[in-house]
């Protein structure tokens, strides 16, 4: 099937009822490979990003014990079982994505996941905090390579002209798909990296200069991103409304983060009276951290809603 040159419209594809029956065949069957491919990546793409979040729990709850905070013990085993059995139902995501992830990375999964589960308790504190940011920067790179298989929306991959809301909404897609599977999840990161330290030195009581000077660092990232997430928020949230309820979940909780980023800043970094302890920053922080969380959830959720719908369109209107 021959692409339109770059200076022409899109050729509008004929009707798949009026093409000829070996034609029509062959059409369908393109395009219900390709279909089936991209929903394999949205699937592998939500899968990647409950494990994300699971190790990026798991992080903050095993500073939190190392620092000696036993109340996170409880939590802590729970979600080690619970994410054994989630690693492996990744894993054999990946094993039948046709290849849409490698041999090699999910050996590097395994791998990750074995060095911070094994002898974690011989581990000092920056080395268990650095094992699990490898362990995350693997997975989010992982679901940046696989947004690249459904960059575009699907009715444009199947070079269909487009009525003028669907050639709106191709900028829209390619906006929500860059800001859920990258932009958010990297600022996600950010806070989780966050949580975690802030919890193991509220929880010691004690000065840790070289943990004081990552979180000094740390703030000063998110206080760069934290202006571009809130104008992307807004802008989906006008742009789309209720079709991303999520966005409003994150507007209510943008007080939250602020009050969290003010008191790592106050109680750890300038060391001013501590006023909340390793639990409390536990908590506040994953408040934060799961409603960003819902957010890509729900981006991703209508991104795949509307390619389920390209597909009925393309079928129904030829």
């Amino acid at each position: 099937m021959k692409t339109a040159p770059a200076n022409e419209p899109p050729v509008k594809l004929q009707s798949v009822t009026t093409q000829a029956p070996a034609v029509r065949t062959h059409l369908l069957k393109h395009s219900a490979a390709d279909f089936n491919e991209r929903q394999k990546a949205f699937n592998l793409i939500d899968q990647l990003n409950h494990l994300c979040r699971a190790v990026q729990r798991h992080r903050g709850l095993c500073l939190g014990l190392l620092a000696g905070e036993q109340l996170f013990a409880q939590s802590f085993h729970h979600l080690r079982r619970q994410m054994a059995r989630r690693i492996e139902l990744v894993i054999a995501f990946c094993e039948m994505s046709d290849k849409l992830v490698t041999d090699d990375d999910v050996v590097k999964l395994r791998n990750d996941w074995n060095t911070i589960h094994d002898n974690w308790l011989d581990d000092s504190v920056l080395e268990n905090f650095e094992f699990h940011s490898h362990f995350v920067s693997q997975l989010l790179f992982l679901v940046s390579r696989l947004s690249e298989k459904i960059q575009q929306p699907y009715l444009h991959k199947l070079q269909t002209s487009l009525s003028d809301d669907a050639s709106n909404n191709t900028s829209i897609y390619e906006d929500l798909l860059s800001f859920s599977t990258k932009q958010l999840p990297q600022f996600i990161e950010l806070l989780g990296k966050t949580r975690a330290l802030s919890v193991h030195v509220a929880t010691t009581g004690h000065r840790h200069e070289d943990y004081e000077k990552k979180l000094a660092y740390l703030l000063q990232c998110i206080s760069a991103e934290k202006e571009a997430i809130g104008a992307m928020t807004a802008h989906f949230q006008q742009v789309l409304g209720d079709q991303l309820p999520s966005m409003v979940t994150v507007k209510i909780h943008e007080y939250k983060l602020n009050f969290l980023l003010e008191k790592v800043n106050s109680d750890i970094v300038r060391h001013s009276k501590k006023s909340i302890n390793g639990e409390e920053f536990f908590k506040l922080a994953s408040d934060v951290i799961d409603a960003y969380w819902s957010a890509v959830d729900d981006c991703l959720s209508l991104l795949n809603l509307w390619q389920t719908r390209d597909i009925e369109r393309w079928l129904i209107e030829g």
